[in-house]
């Protein structure tokens, strides 16, 4: 069975405002696990992680963003994966745990 997902990502904007992560973090999963995925899409989330960023929940954003790369890295070529972990990286700032990964 195919399994397909999009992300609603302008819905899930305006949760990181009221900083609902529980729902972000389950949608943000759901998406990820859909066959059709890109890490060109997946790099289109970072909005989200900024957003995050922006309201005080640095570590939540760095947690998807580590477990994003972490499946990327499962289904893609490492230099595909990278152009995911580039956006994150551009939208959280100076995260040393998620350079790292």
């Amino acid at each position: 069975m195919t399994h397909t997902t999009t992300l609603n990502l302008e819905a899930l904007l305006k949760l990181a405002g009221t900083g609902n992560t529980r729902t972000i973090e389950e949608q943000w999963m759901s998406a990820l696990e859909a066959d059709n995925i890109s890490p060109v899409q997946v790099a289109g989330w970072s909005p989200i992680l900024e957003e995050l960023t922006k309201r005080d929940r640095q570590s939540q954003a760095e947690t998807l963003a580590w477990s994003t790369i972490e499946a990327l890295k499962e289904k893609f070529p490492p230099a595909e994966a990278l152009s995911a972990a580039g956006a994150f990286l551009l939208k959280l700032g100076d995260s040393a745990e998620l350079r790292r990964q």
